[in-house]
């Protein structure tokens, strides 16, 4: 799917960082926030089912051709400054067992988790004018309507900032051990399963229920490291602002002063003989 040239931000104004978010956004630092805080506990969130240990070692000696669970470079990079027999006292832990293997189908799930709680993701959409989004993320209408302009087009495995498209569905996605072992072991594998991959991904970081496909959404993803919750993000730019129909007086005055020779400012408004919401520049 090609990424439109414009994509919409629904924001708050009644934070006490409002402002700071909306400097922040002038120069493409972005605020992003856990996607295990988002308001459905099903968004990116598989089902993971665990493979048969049998399974997970016949994949193993056919692909991976390796004597511990994790691969000799992987090993190496974590213990590789020990002396030698600690390396080797290490290693045993690590070598190909039934009770290894049954112990990583636990660890797996859990580092799913972990991976899941450092995920953040800044939500946009296609739409400006939805009036449920606009009382869902806009406080009531309260709030505002951010317009970002997209500069790049590269794939988005190449550009982790770059904006990609919800993918509705009715069936919820499951990943298995052996899936999980696929997507971080894609250097060794060289390519085979490169469909896997991107289903992987896919369910991780861009599969919604269709409840929620009314919202046309895109999204821009990242992996917290440092606990930061702003990001540069270079793909977008913010370009202008759509004030809500029930913005407070002086919070509207105050956006007005300070972004009217920066911003594009436009104004909502009830169109008389529907029930939809018109928009108008400032």
């Amino acid at each position: 799917m090609d990424i439109p040239r414009s994509i919409f931000r629904y924001r708050s104004a009644s934070t006490p960082y409002f402002f700071d978010e909306i400097d922040n956004a002038l120069n493409s630092n972005l605020f992003l926030s856990p996607i295990v805080a988002q308001n459905d506990p099903f968004d990116c969130f598989p089902y993971y089912n665990t493979s048969k240990v049998r399974d997970i070692k016949k994949f193993e000696e056919d692909h991976l051709k390796r004597k511990l669970v994790v691969s000799e470079k992987s090993f190496e990079k974590k213990f590789g400054n020990l002396p030698r027999k600690q390396r080797q006292r290490e290693k045993k832990w690590f070598k190909w067992s039934y009770k290894n293997r049954q112990l990583e189908n636990k660890i797996i799930e859990k580092m799913l988790e972990l991976e899941r709680q450092k995920t953040l993701i800044a939500c946009f959409s296609e739409i400006n004018d939805n009036i449920l989004m606009w009382s869902h993320y806009a406080d009531s209408h309260s709030g505002v309507c951010l317009i970002f302009g997209v500069t790049d087009q590269d794939d988005h495995f190449a550009n982790e900032y770059l904006p990609m498209s919800i993918i509705y569905s009715d069936d919820r996605p499951e990943i298995t051990t052996i899936d999980v072992i696929k997507f971080t072991n894609q250097d060794e594998l060289k390519g085979k399963f490169d469909e896997d991959r991107d289903r992987i991904f896919d369910a991780l970081v861009r599969q919604k229920p269709c409840v929620w496909e009314y919202e046309k959404e895109w999204r821009i993803q990242h992996k917290s490291e440092d606990g930061s919750a702003y990001y540069h993000v270079p793909s977008i730019e913010l370009k202008g602002m759509i004030l809500g129909l029930r913005m407070d007086k002086d919070v509207r005055t105050s956006v007005i002063e300070r972004y009217s020779s920066r911003l594009e400012l436009f104004q909502t408004n009830t169109e008389k003989n529907t029930y939809k919401i018109g928009i108008s520049r400032l």
